[in-house]
């Protein structure tokens, strides 16, 4: 018989579940509750504070200016303390 999360991704679905840095216990949860579901990867946001300091005259970045999928990702990691991404 399968474990209680077997059914819990749809078939070939893939998602990512971000832990905060600061939030330790949530990551250790989730790699309890989630970590052996096929098509989940628990992580802890690595990043670092955005190095960049805005010059005065920009140079022509022909670049995405924020690269994230996701531009609110930062807003739910302050507030939830994780964040779930639904991997391509």
């Amino acid at each position: 018989m399968a474990g209680p999360h077997a059914s819990a991704v749809p078939a070939g679905e893939r998602y990512l579940v971000i832990a905060a840095p600061d939030r330790q216990e949530l990551y250790e949860y989730f790699k309890r509750k989630l970590g052996r579901a096929a098509g989940i990867e628990i992580v802890r946001e690595r990043r670092a504070a955005d190095r960049r300091t805005p010059a005065t005259t920009p140079p022509l970045d022909r670049r995405r200016q924020n690269r994230r999928a996701r531009p609110g990702l930062d807003a739910e990691l302050r507030a939830f303390g994780f964040a779930i991404v639904i991997r391509d």
